[in-house]
């Protein structure tokens, strides 16, 4: 990625996402309009029109024939960012819309920019290798990974969706992927998880972190309802004497709902 240069970013929004999509776009806009170390452009694969902040790049999807069929998991549009005639935009950082960027990116762009891998990539936190929530993609040399999904290949999964076929066709293509650290993108789940054993590593992995990553439940949005931590964590804190979380939930509401 050239200095100075506009920062590429893309998204995928399918269906309404329980009535969150556009407000999830606008919101992952404005965290990169705040962290981004450069002016970022935000660009959506998106299966609707939809009513978003106009410097976003819509891509329609709705045509695309290999999402369409009866049974296809929602997040395999997220392949569509390995074809560059679907994504003309040969350098990008693709971030899923159930994260929360609450840190500067320089970090991850960084490591990104310095990896001769055509990809980089979340490591798995559980049973499957990877996680897509984070990649840097430069897609004219992995159109392969499409390209395999159009063809009716398909790879074992541990997950339903993407992030294990992205695996797969690496491996069958022998292909090498780098990961990004682990103290750049953490899941939520895992550190709440943690902090109950270990409240002090938990806490400096929830404080330095840049982009904390939301998968299964709980999604952003539910951390902030009245009474959602207390009910869910609360006990087992308080067993353990802890009277705070591992994550500064006001620092997370904060760029979760910032607006430039």
């Amino acid at each position: 990625m050239t200095p100075n240069a506009i920062l590429t970013y893309a998204c995928v929004a399918t269906g309404s996402m329980q009535g969150q999509a556009n407000a999830s776009i606008d919101r992952l806009y404005r965290m990169l309009r705040r962290f981004s170390p450069q002016a970022p452009r935000l660009i959506c694969i998106t299966d609707q029109v939809r009513a978003i902040h106009p410097d976003i790049v819509q891509i329609d999807a709705s045509a695309w024939p290999e999402f369409q069929h009866s049974g296809t998991h929602p997040t395999y549009y997220k392949l569509s960012l390995f074809n560059p005639k679907y994504v003309p935009y040969p350098d990008f950082i693709y971030l899923d819309l159930s994260v929360i960027i609450q840190g500067p990116l320089e970090p991850i762009v960084a490591f990104a920019d310095q990896c001769n891998e055509d990809l980089v990539i979340v490591r798995g936190w559980s049973q499957s290798e990877v996680n897509s929530s984070v990649m840097r993609i430069r897609n004219a040399r992995l159109g392969f990974i499409h390209g395999d999904f159009q063809s009716g290949i398909r790879y074992p999964e541990h997950v339903p969706g993407d992030q294990d076929f992205i695996a797969g066709a690496m491996h069958a293509h022998h292909r090498s992927f780098a990961t990004f650290p682990s103290s750049h993108i953490v899941s939520f789940k895992h550190v709440m998880r943690q902090g109950i054993k270990d409240w002090d590593t938990a806490h400096k992995i929830a404080s330095n972190a840049s982009i904390v990553k939301f998968h299964g439940a709980p999604k952003p949005h539910t951390i902030f309802e009245t009474g959602y931590l207390t009910l869910r964590y609360g006990p087992r804190y308080w067993l353990k004497g802890h009277l705070h979380y591992p994550f500064d939930t006001t620092r997370l509401r904060d760029c979760w709902d910032t607006s430039v």
